[in-house]
């Protein structure tokens, strides 16, 4: 049987003691390095490690769940050392050291967090213009932006953006009546994820659903709102940081208190 390693990945072949396994390898963000299945007697153990790609050693310590081996893997490349030589070690006791940046992983994975947290969840952005006292062709009562939860823009361009959409849109309803345009005296605000991480860079938003089932990721002035709706989402919180769905599952607390 043929088998196609994902795109993107490399083989290499990994030494772990005595072993020696040729195994698929995810790049990661430090030249260098690579990311492997972890393997006792030939056997997948269900973590992954760090494996130096000019020599093929497995760093010690680094037997993690994949998202912990990733951001190990990103903290060893901010110290200093060139993981392209055959014989790069960390070759001092510091902060930036194999054994200390693994000690955190292990202990952020016993508390179900990221290794660091790579930015604020609270993003204070402009305050919203609105549209207010919008009816609809059939006379019912239509959504009123002045409730926060409906149409509402952190710029003057994206209103007339909607308008302009709005009006040459044939399955829109016309808007009649007086529409208003104001401006909150207040910031909005967004909830992202602080997983380092998180989509490559460009995290999760929070959001919520609309009365049309329609998913809305815009700043809100209400913080209550967005924390509650996010949480019945999936959102987790940790102090002042959040975790999205995704990053959360992937930061998933290790409950298996043999491994201490």
């Amino acid at each position: 049987m043929t088998t196609t390693d994902p795109a993107g990945w490399i083989r290499v072949t990994a030494q772990h003691g005595l072993d020696l396994l040729n195994l698929p390898a995810e790049p990661t963000s430090t030249a260098g390095l690579l990311i492997t299945p972890d393997w006792r007697d030939s056997r997948w153990t269900g973590l992954y490690a760090v494996v130096h790609a000019a020599s093929g050693q497995v760093l010690p310590y680094t037997d993690l769940p994949l998202v912990y081996t990733r951001e190990v893997a990103d903290q060893l490349g901010r110290h200093g050392i060139d993981w392209t030589e055959p014989t790069a070690r960390p070759t001092r006791p510091s902060p930036g050291s194999l054994r200390n940046i693994t000690a955190a992983a292990a202990d952020a994975w016993q508390r179900g967090i990221p290794l660091w947290w790579a930015r604020p969840s609270w993003q204070a952005c402009p305050p919203l213009w609105r549209l207010n006292g919008i009816d609809v062709a059939d006379g019912e009562d239509g959504w009123i932006s002045d409730l926060d939860y409906g149409p509402a823009w952190t710029t003057w361009r994206g209103v007339v953006g909607w308008l302009d959409l709005t009006h040459d849109d044939p399955f829109t309803e016309p808007l009649i009546g007086t529409i208003t345009v104001s401006r909150d005296q207040v910031l909005s605000w967004r909830l992202v994820c602080a997983a380092p991480l998180c989509h490559d860079d460009q995290p999760a938003v929070a959001g919520w659903f609309d009365a049309e089932g329609d998913f809305v990721e815009r700043p809100t002035t209400d913080r209550e709102f967005l924390a509650v709706t996010s949480t019945e989402l999936g959102w987790r919180q940790h102090g002042r940081h959040w975790l999205c769905p995704t990053c959360a599952h992937d930061h998933t607390p290790n409950y298996d208190r043999s491994w201490w």
